[in-house]
């Protein structure tokens, strides 16, 4: 994350972030405050040598010496017997210290404990020690030790300013993992910033209104240049997460600009009925363009459906005959807008993307996973598809589905079994290229059917 990325976060949980802080602060004062109140007591201790016995330089090696058994197990063993203290040797040795003043005979002995005549005795005994373990080692020629100050005591600073500042420096570090923990744990995709994570602009939000995808249509305009791509797969990672409601609203976007736009329905596994010859007779051979073509609500976007689901939708759509399919549609639009299936689950994304020129991918606000679109991203880019953005559904798709229209005389009729949805022999062909499609009928004979 980057300093604009923590700054977005702290705003969006500014309340955890403040917890942990307040909590961090009133830790450290609390601890601080309610620590019961440490005594120091120092003494300090002269070591008077023997001139006659001893250099300048053996004196200070003895004074040194005398300073490391200060700090020993033995002098710490010593005043635990003389105090009778119920603490173990690793206690009392902690709370002795030792030290020496530069260049002089002076060793100071500080002492620690919550009772303050307690901390004087324990200095006092250590100096004590020290002079009879001194006498022990060096038997002949022993060094005097004095007391040139006896025990001082004094209450040791709470350090609450200290504490409390350390404390707030903690709680900020705190916050701040808080905060980036929060934000790695976010499961789904709520926010345009969790949009823009992708890696990939983001086109714009919809919630179903036309302005919506008008803004998406200049959007994309903007990053792929007036022309833009002659083909685009619109595709989410699962299923239900916006997809077909982008490609009709956009389709209708493009539309009001003057092009020519086609919708093509990809989508094998989902969207594929047999009641309307589509693709799948396209790519069998079985129907021709002009014999699927259907106009959309309006009459400006054409539709190519699914058509029926075949038996296996990854081997139909990997025939070579749906570049052809595509090219076909290229000539004869400006726009061909690709309904596409989910890209978890199966390849078929992946075979669509190399044939269209470009790849939007829509998540779905409070529904798509944002690991499962990472997954669907990595997947693209795998594939060397040309991902040119993310479209944000910040609400469920409303319960109006895409439609297309379709004639009469290719519906069964209602309550009776299905019949083939084959065109009469006696329509008229189509011309395709001009994006004409056959007339069946009068235009008020016609019914709106669900796309997938």
């Amino acid at each position: 994350m980057e300093l604009a990325d923590y700054a977005g976060a702290v705003r969006r949980h500014w309340i955890l972030f403040a917890a942990v802080l307040v909590a961090a602060v009133a830790a450290g004062g609390a601890a601080t405050l309610l620590r019961p109140p440490a005594y120091r007591s120092t003494t300090v201790l002269f070591i008077a040598e023997n001139p006659a016995a001893t250099t300048a330089d053996a004196a200070g090696q003895r004074v040194q010496s005398y300073l490391s058994l200060l700090r020993s197990r033995q002098v710490a063993r010593q005043v635990r017997d003389d105090l009778r203290l119920k603490r173990g040797i690793d206690q009392v040795q902690a709370a002795l210290s030792a030290d020496r003043d530069p260049d002089t005979m002076l060793l100071t002995v500080t002492a620690t404990d919550p009772d303050s005549k307690r901390s004087a005795a324990m200095a006092a005994a250590a100096g004590r020690s020290l002079d009879a373990l001194a006498k022990d080692v060096e038997p002949a020629h022993p060094a005097t030790i004095t007391v040139a100050q006896p025990p001082l005591t004094t209450r040791s600073p709470t350090h609450l300013t200290r504490n409390v500042a350390l404390a707030l420096l903690l709680g900020l570090v705190a916050g701040l993992a808080a905060v980036a923990l929060r934000e790695s744990l976010r499961w789904r995709v709520r926010t345009t910033a969790d949009a823009e994570r992708f890696g990939v602009p983001l086109l714009g939000t919809t919630s179903g209104l036309p302005e919506d995808h008008r803004r998406i249509r200049a959007r994309l305009r903007a990053i792929a240049g007036p022309a833009g791509p002659r083909s685009l797969l619109v595709t989410s990672p699962g299923r239900g997460e916006g997809a077909s409601a982008v490609v009709r609203g956009l389709a209708a976007a493009l539309a009001e600009s003057g092009r020519k736009v086609v919708v093509l329905d990809a989508d094998l596994r989902g969207g594929a009925d047999p009641r309307y010859p589509g693709l799948t007779g396209l790519l069998s051979g079985d129907q021709s363009l002009s014999g699927v073509l259907r106009v959309m609500p309006g009459g400006s976007v054409k539709l190519v459906p699914a058509g029926e689901a075949p038996g296996d939708p990854g081997r139909a759509l990997a025939d070579p005959a749906l570049a052809g399919v595509i090219g076909r549609l290229e000539s004869g639009f400006d726009v061909v807008l690709v309904n596409g299936p989910p890209v978890s689950g199966s390849a078929d994304t992946s075979i669509l993307s190399g044939l269209t020129g470009g790849v939007v991918l829509t998540v779905q606000a409070g529904r798509t996973r944002i690991r499962e679109a990472d997954r669907a991203m990595a997947a693209l880019r795998d594939v060397g598809a040309q991902v040119l953005g993310v479209v944000l559904v910040v609400r469920p798709p409303r319960r109006a589905p895409v439609v297309r229209e379709v004639p009469t005389a290719d519906l069964p009729s209602i309550g009776a079994a299905p019949v083939s949805p084959a065109r009469p022999a006696s329509a008229p062909p189509a011309d395709t290229a001009n994006g004409h499609v056959p007339a069946s009928g009068p235009p008020s004979m016609t019914r709106q059917v669900p796309l997938g």
